[in-house]
Order: structure tokens, then sequence, then C-alpha cells
């Protein structure tokens, strides 16, 4: 037991630049970390966890492998970061987070649209924005699990997504399977909206 909370990471503002580090206990084996004062070390290794297919129209298909760990997308590349860079929504199994609210520094809502189809979606609301509070999660809705199937099915909402830099984006999850049947693998498809 003492093992283990030894190589426990520190999650909290290490470099004091008002983001939310991870850093685990230096061992001297990496060279991707970032060292602080205190002797810790910010891991910011990406492992590759991300796939993204331009759909056309602006349109991405984002898949990511949430299996090992938290994923960090960046949806106005889109693409994958670290939880140092410029980070929208996290992936770890099919829980869902937000870099805004209890969860990050970052400033982002969301919006969710259930009357309209992605491709309808042209502007984002002008209300209903929410983001990750100590009582729940804005996207934690994202799925519709059936009981009785034992499977998990992507609610049909289109949710309109801001940053704190102003930047707006549409996203609609697909599914939590890969093309084998794999849990673990939430794919969306996402598009940049006009800011308001």
């Amino acid at each position: 037991m003492i093992l283990l909370l030894a190589c426990a990471p520190d999650i909290r503002d290490l470099d004091h630049d008002g983001d939310i580090d991870v850093a685990f206990p230096d061992t001297g084996e990496t060279d991707t970390d970032t060292d602080t004062d205190d002797g810790t070390t910010i891991d910011t290794a990406i492992v590759p966890s991300i796939t993204v297919t331009d759909e056309g129209s602006g349109v991405s298909k984002v898949v990511v492998d949430a299996n090992e760990g938290v994923t960090y997308v960046d949806l106005g590349v889109p693409e994958q970061t670290n939880v140092l860079g410029g980070w929208e929504i996290s992936f770890e199994r099919y829980f869902l987070r937000l870099n805004g609210g209890v969860e990050g520094p970052g400033g982002v809502e969301v919006s969710p649209i259930t009357d309209q189809a992605f491709a309808d979606v042209t502007t984002a609301p002008k209300s209903g924005w929410v983001t990750d509070t100590d009582d729940g999660m804005a996207l934690e809705d994202w799925y519709i699990y059936d009981a009785t199937e034992h499977v998990m099915y992507a609610a049909p909402v289109v949710y309109a997504v801001r940053n704190g830099a102003g930047e707006y984006w549409k996203v609609q999850f697909l599914s939590y399977y890969d093309d084998a049947g794999n849990t673990g693998f939430v794919s969306f498809y996402v598009a940049a909206l006009p800011a308001l």
C-alpha cells in the first residue's frame, strides 16, 4: 500500500499558471515531463488515442480510444492535446468532462439542442449554457443505456460548445463502440459555429 501511495499523482496547479496539472513523482526515466520547483514532474506526454476523419463541409468525425487514462481533445483543430494544452472535452471511458466549472479553468460550457439535426444547427443558442459542477457533469447524459441489452446508445442531442476564448462548435456523439463492437471508443461529429 505504501508503494501505491508513493506513486500516486499530485493533482493541483503546480506551476502556478492557473491550470490544473497532473504530476507524478520524478523517477528520472522520461524526458517528456516538465520539472517544477518542488521536485515533481508534470506528465505532458501524449499517448495517441484519437483519429480524425474529414467528412467535408467543415465537419470532422473524431474517434477517441478512451480506454487508457484520460484523453484531452482540442475541438478547434480537432486534435488530442495534454492536460496543459487548450482542450474542451476530456474522455475517460464513458466519463466526459469539460475544461470548465469544477473540472478545469478553460471556461467551457455546453448547451444541449434536442430539436434540430446536426446539419441544421448553424448558430449557437443564446441560453441554456451549463458546465461541470459538484452536482453533476454537463455531458453525463450524452448516452442512453439499454439495461435489457446492456448496450449504450448516443443520445439524440446536438451540443453547442463554447470555451472561455469565445470559440464555438457543435458536437453530436455517435457511438461508444468501434467497428468490432469493442467498448470505450467514443465517436462524434464536430464543426465550428460562428461566435455570438
